[in-house]
């Protein structure tokens, strides 16, 4: 086991959720700053989100691992998929993360890099370059 996760599912699933709260804020300047996305690629991806939803839930059930998925497979890359909860309960909008496993266990953290958000299946690709 890698000494920057002793339980990985609970410590990944924690990392996401502030990216949440931005989202559900609309707090896209501090987005871009954590993720080094810039606005415009945020607010390209999020408006049509915005369009069709007036919220993102970000309650205890919002926080739930069943809008969460860890894709631990790769020795190299983990993969993270962060479903958002919209009023209507559609479930269909989200965003990708990935983990540098190697990067993670030279600083001693997990190191997250936004790849995309969009409605699954349509996500937007994201030019992020930074993690955490």
């Amino acid at each position: 086991m890698r000494r920057f996760l002793s339980d990985p599912t609970s410590k990944m699933r924690t990392l996401p959720l502030g990216w949440v709260e931005m989202l559900a804020r609309r707090a896209y300047e501090a987005l871009a700053e954590r993720t080094q996305v810039s606005l415009v690629e945020l607010f390209t991806a999020m408006g049509p989100y915005w369009s069709e939803h007036a919220a993102i839930a970000t309650d205890g059930d919002a926080r739930s691992a069943a809008f969460f998925t860890l894709d631990d497979s790769s020795p190299l890359t983990w993969t993270i998929h962060q479903r958002l909860a919209d009023p209507e309960e559609d479930g269909d909008w989200g965003f990708t993360a990935t983990v540098d496993l190697a990067e993670a266990e030279e600083f001693g953290v997990p190191a997250l890099r936004l790849v995309s958000i969009g409605r699954f299946g349509e996500e937007v690709p994201l030019a992020s370059t930074q993690r955490r």
